[in-house]
């Protein structure tokens, strides 16, 4: 009997121990959660502040007729494909996102998620104008046809499959202008820290009176297509997304518009 009386507090001891050592555990992990989305954060800032981005010493011209131009060359391209990666800021919340997309004309689209955010999720527009679609893991062989506002069309950062290709980002630039934006563009390509060439800057502005920024863009002075693009809500950055690996006008078939 003794000796249960002495075990019985040792259990009890230990017991208490592994759940306080359980608690603490996962509040490490919320503060290194919160202090790596800081970080994150903090370094994509610094990328567009650096001594190397020196777009407030540039001289900057009107940048809607750029924009008109960007739209009739991307519209210009029959296919191509490209990798996405996005960061998306929510409060102290980081979503990753990163994926693979392709587009055909007229308007045939593919986007396969492979990163955690929806790991596994793909959704096609296909010849016909169907828009299908299947979420990740086991749930991938239910295929469902979709509408153009379902929510498994949206990436992280809250638009959709369907506004994803080049032209369509170029028409929403346009409509922004359309409706009183100011749109600022450096007068010729310019370095940026982390990127290879020489990159146009393009940003989009809210208000006449102390103009915000809303959209940021770096813009391959080649091929007229987005590199880097920033977004940000009440001047604070809410999103960054990156291409990688685009490829134009390649060789396309209809089946891989189809699941």
């Amino acid at each position: 009997m003794a000796k249960v009386s002495i075990l019985i507090p040792i259990k009890i001891f230990f017991s208490y121990s592994n759940s306080v050592f359980s608690v603490a555990l996962i509040i490490l992990a919320i503060v290194f959660s919160t202090v790596c989305a800081q970080a994150k954060e903090n370094k994509l800032l610094s990328a567009v502040t650096s001594p190397q981005f020196d777009f407030s010493m540039e001289s900057k011209v009107d940048g809607k007729e750029f924009i008109d131009d960007m739209k009739s060359t991307l519209d210009s391209y029959n296919t191509y494909s490209f990798q996405y990666e996005m960061t998306v800021f929510k409060g102290k919340k980081v979503t990753e996102e990163k994926g693979n997309f392709y587009f055909k004309k007229p308007n045939l689209m593919r986007a396969e998620e492979i990163g955690n955010y929806k790991k596994g999720a793909i959704a096609v527009v296909d010849k016909n104008g169907k828009i299908k679609g299947h979420l990740g893991g086991a749930l991938s062989a239910f295929t469902v046809t979709l509408q153009k506002d379902s929510d498994m069309l949206r990436s992280a950062n809250g638009y959709s499959l369907l506004d994803s290709d080049f032209s369509s980002m170029a028409q929403v630039m346009q409509n922004f202008v359309k409706k009183g934006m100011q749109s600022k563009l450096s007068n010729r390509p310019i370095n940026i820290e982390g990127i290879s060439s020489k990159v146009y800057v393009l940003e989009l502005y809210k208000g006449s009176q102390n103009p915000e920024l809303f959209k940021r863009a770096y813009v391959d002075p080649k091929t007229l297509t987005p590199v880097e693009w920033f977004d940000y809500i009440n001047g604070q950055l809410f999103a960054h997304t990156i291409w990688k690996n685009l490829q134009i006008n390649i060789n396309l078939k209809d089946d891989i518009f189809t699941i």
